[in-house]
This record gives C-alpha cells, structure tokens and sequence, in this order.
C-alpha cells in the first residue's frame, strides 16, 4: 500500500509539470494495483483453505492434517505454522528415522513412515485425516511418478474420506512464458517432461475437485531457496 500512495503522490505531481511521466507513472501504478489484486486473490483463498482447517475441533491432539513429504522445504515450512496455530498434525514420509529426526521434537505431531506408491500404505497415512498438503518432492530421473503417487493419494483420500487437498505444485506445468508476468490464469502448455508430469498430476486434483471428491488447491512455487532447498 506505500508503494501505491506514493506512486500516487508523483502522479500528482508530474501531472502539473511533465505529461510523458505521468503516463509512465500511471502505467506502472496499474501494473502494482494488478499485481496487488492478484496476490489479494490469493491469500484469499489460502485463507479460506486455514480457515476450513482451523474450523475443525481442536480440543484433541488426534491429528487432522497430514503433510505428505513432510521432510523436504515446504514441510518443514508449514509444520511450525501448524504448531504455531495449535493443530496437531502428521508427518508423512518413507524414512522414519529422518522424520523422528527431524519433526519428534515438535508438540501435537505424530510421525508415520508410507510408501505412497502402495495404495494400503496410503490409505493408512490418510485415515482420521481431513486435509492432506502434498508436498511430495521427486528428483529427477523419477518425475513420471507425480502422476502415479497422486492417483494413488487421491484413491486413499476417497476411502479414508478425506475432505480436502492441498497440492504444493510447481511452474513447470506453464510452460514458456507467453507474457512478463505469470498469472494464475497463464495457459498450462508444459514444454518439458517435467512439466507434463506436473501438469497431469495437477489434472488429477483439479478432476476430482470438480467431481466433488474433495476440496482441491494447488499452490505453484518457483524454486527454492534455504534450509531444505536441496
């Protein structure tokens, strides 16, 4: 909001004294009032997505979030914040050592250890669970597995009733960038391998979301940087 009132501010002036920069400085305020609205847009529905979480009873430590891939930078991300809010949640990942690790430490948290290729293992790390934030991370020679572990996820989800779906995704499924800036809306026409994965991975969410399987929200990050960026 300061970069908008003083934008305005020159506006004003160069009004008086200088035409041609008032129209660059009116471009650029449409451009930051846009890009506002646009972030509005989302943390509006983030929002609405912790409120529907936070609405559950938290008078138990039995938890009701999952993250699945907790070990990688998102989990270790979100895990403090739900700590932070008071909800008890899951850790979900393939190694139990590191889990126990690396989240045992926390209060409200309970540690399982899922093959998430294995469709019991799934269920099993889905059940009591009203929300699932996917956060699963796959190296390179095994991108071809988005699509198969979210199918599997999603079938779990079905049958433990889970309620909703948070898919922690990436911009790959974009493609080239048809415009300087990337919005939401930007068409999804992956020109990688990588990014078909993805963008069939998100297909799957967003089918079973408009089937009313569950909520569905995909959050697409760029790339990492940090502690766990590895």
């Amino acid at each position: 909001q300061i970069g908008i009132d003083f934008l305005l501010a020159l506006q004003r002036i160069f009004q008086r004294v200088d035409q041609p920069g008032a129209r660059l400085l009116h471009a650029a305020l449409q451009s930051l009032q846009k890009r506002r609205l646009l972030l509005h847009r989302a943390k509006k529905s983030l929002d609405h997505f912790a409120s529907s979480i936070l609405a559950t009873d938290m008078g138990t430590d039995i938890p009701n979030v999952a993250l699945f891939g907790a070990a990688g930078a998102v989990g270790h991300a979100v895990a403090p914040e739900l700590v932070r809010r008071g909800i008890p949640f899951r850790v979900v990942g393939r190694n139990r050592a590191r889990l126990e690790s690396e989240f045992g430490g926390l209060p409200r948290v309970e540690i399982l250890d899922a093959d998430l290729s294995q469709l019991r293992s799934a269920g099993a790390a889905a059940r009591g669970i009203e929300t699932i934030i996917y956060c699963v991370g796959l190296p390179y020679p095994s991108h071809h597995l988005h699509p198969v572990l979210m199918r599997t996820t999603l079938e779990a989800a079905a049958a433990m009733q889970v309620k909703r779906l948070a898919l922690i995704s990436s911009v790959y499924a974009y493609g080239v960038p048809r415009a300087s800036r990337v919005p939401e809306t930007h068409p999804r026409m992956p020109h990688t391998r990588k990014g078909a994965y993805r963008k069939e991975q998100e297909d799957l969410v967003l089918e079973a979301h408009q089937k009313g399987k569950l909520a569905g929200l995909i959050l697409r990050l760029p790339d990492f940087y940090g502690p766990y960026a590895d």
